[in-house]
């Protein structure tokens, strides 16, 4: 029903466009989907948002916590913007912009296609009581950034 939606909006409102290039409608990609076609590695991209967000020391003191959401639009081919949203803190969603704006500037790969994504990362004190259950799943679009270090696995 949604799909449909956007096709007859698209169908409608594109020969509307006037004194402007013809660009074709926003695809919606699950975070698998995105990886695996706009980065070269799906994996140095995830490892790379690992090592890149850190918990930022006075949101531990404060035990400052949340959920950030992050959407990530390509617009053309040299134009993506990243927004963050989320009912925390605005340290840890200034934290979460500037590192995933530095690592999509590494790890995407440019495309005049129009798209966009979005992931969760997670700024969790107490990661034994969390709810999140992404660790088994494949489908997963949860980065969880606990108050310690953990080891990624190499490939």
């Amino acid at each position: 029903m949604k799909n449909l939606l956007v096709i007859i909006s698209c169908l409608i409102l594109l020969p509307l466009v006037v004194n402007a290039q013809a660009k074709s409608c926003y695809t919606s990609l699950t975070f698998q989907e995105f990886l695996s076609r706009h980065t070269p590695d799906d994996l140095a991209y995830i490892k790379s948002v690992y090592k890149s967000i850190k918990y930022p020391a006075l949101a531990r003191e404060n035990l400052d916590e949340g959920v950030v959401r992050v959407q990530i639009i390509n617009h053309s081919i040299d134009s993506t913007e990243v927004i963050v949203s989320g009912a925390t803190k605005a340290l840890l969603i200034a934290e979460t912009y500037n590192k995933v704006t530095q690592v999509n500037a590494e790890h995407l790969i440019p495309t005049p296609i129009p798209y966009f994504t979005e992931y969760f990362v997670e700024y969790d004190l107490e990661p034994f009581d969390s709810i999140n259950n992404c660790f088994d799943k494949s489908d997963c679009n949860y980065f969880s950034i606990l108050s310690y270090q953990v080891p990624m696995p190499d490939r």
